[in-house]
């Protein structure tokens, strides 16, 4: 609203739910988080050749999170790997995950 900018909003396809194995489902969101960081990567090559510089801390805050959710998704695609068929450390890796805490992001001053 403040910048008097439209949008288009398109449909978006039913997502996958079935999958063959954790591991099958970590190496799609591997690759999801891929396919993210490329449109975001994206966003800022067009922000920056358009010079909307008001765009750009956003889009760097979205940069920066990227690369945590890209190592996050392959350390555990990476993980379930060396498990395999391995119950006790499919346990193991299940209470790892839900030990890990929801850190509310910060924007460095944009809201």
């Amino acid at each position: 609203k403040d910048r008097d900018g439209k949008i288009q909003l398109f449909a978006i396809d039913k997502p996958k739910s079935e999958w063959s194995s954790p591991l099958e489902v970590w190496k799609e969101a591997y690759k999801h988080e891929q396919f993210i960081t490329s449109k975001i990567n994206t966003l800022t090559k067009l922000a920056t050749d358009e010079s909307d510089y008001t765009a750009l801390p956003l889009l760097h805050w979205f940069v920066n999170e990227q690369i945590e959710e890209e190592s996050s998704t392959s350390k555990v695609a990476n993980t379930l790997e060396l498990i395999g068929n391995s119950g006790d450390g499919l346990i193991m890796l299940d209470r790892e995950l839900a030990a890990r805490t929801f850190v509310y992001p910060t924007t460095g001053g944009v809201q």
